[in-house]
């Protein structure tokens, strides 16, 4: 009898002690469990927060691009002009070397005839008795010829001043043209040579029901936002898409997650949790129809903002095109 008590007994420490480390077993792997769970969530914020930054990151480079862009315009802009009023100033001593070679030739020209003149005269002087009786012809001729030659002395004298006067009137219209064109020509290439930059886009379809639908692409071709629910006219549909290119980045945001909620008017933001605790959003249009919704939860409301601003800022110059069937 007392051998059966013992057995007894010690079946029931047995079955203790297993039911003690089935129960071990079972905390650990609820433990196990949590710790996955964690891990994941982590995982998935951490994803999220790295296509975000990812996100802004090319925003950033893209602006930048722009910048030197812009500013290698302005230094060939600079490099130009100079170009061209060194090519003025050029044109301009030409003109003034072409005026001094000219009055040195009309100078030396003058020396030439008043020696021919005195040559003139001294042949004049040598001349024999019987040949006397000509020279009042001759001096009568000499009076008309200098008469002649004052008159063309003038004409040089206006034509000068005429020519030194000329490269100024000018000259500036054709240097001022000159830039212009260059300018027009400078303009012309740096926006052909300007990088692209990457666009955003709402890319609408038309589904089996005969309803329309759109989805808003990040520039890195990521679905960041979709329609809060279907369109019976691809007119309402654009009508809803302008809604959040206008009212995105102005929208007020009321916090549905918080205790003492205040109440915002329409267009606004709303940020609610869902049944799975993520934090998501939904754009109101004026008329209260929700116009953008999130294609994600987010698990944090930092981030659930920052999806809002992106939505905000790829909206903004985003293109409106029909999906490829």
């Amino acid at each position: 009898m007392l051998a059966a008590q013992l057995q007894i007994k010690t079946a029931e420490k047995e079955e203790q002690a297993n039911q003690n480390s089935i129960e071990e077993q079972e905390e650990i792997d609820a433990q196990e469990v949590v710790s996955k769970e964690s891990q994941t969530i982590e995982s998935q914020e951490v994803e999220q927060k790295e296509t975000i930054e990812e996100e802004f990151t090319q925003e950033e480079e893209t602006e930048e691009e722009i910048a030197e862009a812009e500013d290698s315009t302005e230094l060939e802009e600079t490099v130009e002009e100079d170009e061209l009023q060194e090519e003025a100033e050029e044109e301009v001593v030409a003109a003034e070397e072409y005026e001094e070679e000219e009055e040195q030739f009309e100078t030396d020209e003058d020396l030439e005839e008043e020696q021919e003149e005195e040559n003139t005269s001294a042949k004049e002087v040598v001349k024999p008795e019987p040949k006397r009786e000509e020279k009042p012809k001759m001096k009568a001729e000499t009076k008309k010829t200098t008469a002649v030659k004052a008159k063309e002395t003038e004409k040089k004298s206006a034509a000068k001043a005429t020519a030194k006067s000329a490269p100024v009137k000018e000259t500036k219209p054709a240097e001022k043209k000159v830039k212009e064109v260059a300018q027009a020509n400078t303009e012309k290439k740096a926006v052909a040579e300007a990088p692209v930059k990457k666009k955003g886009r709402f890319e609408y379809r038309k589904t089996d029901k005969g309803n329309y639908v759109y989805k808003l692409y990040a520039a890195n071709h990521k679905v960041i936002a979709t329609n809060g629910g279907t369109y019976s006219s691809l007119s309402a549909l654009k009508s809803g898409i302008n809604s959040v290119i206008k009212n995105a980045k102005i929208a007020p945001i009321e916090d549905q997650t918080l205790i003492n909620i205040e109440e915002q008017k329409c267009p606004k933001w709303i940020i609610f949790q869902d049944a799975r605790g993520e934090f998501r959003f939904r754009l109101l249009a004026a008329n209260g129809e929700v116009v953008c919704t999130p294609n994600d939860g987010y698990l944090s409301k930092e981030a659930c903002k920052t999806g809002m601003r992106s939505i905000a800022n790829t909206a903004a110059h985003a293109d409106i095109v029909k999906a490829e069937d």
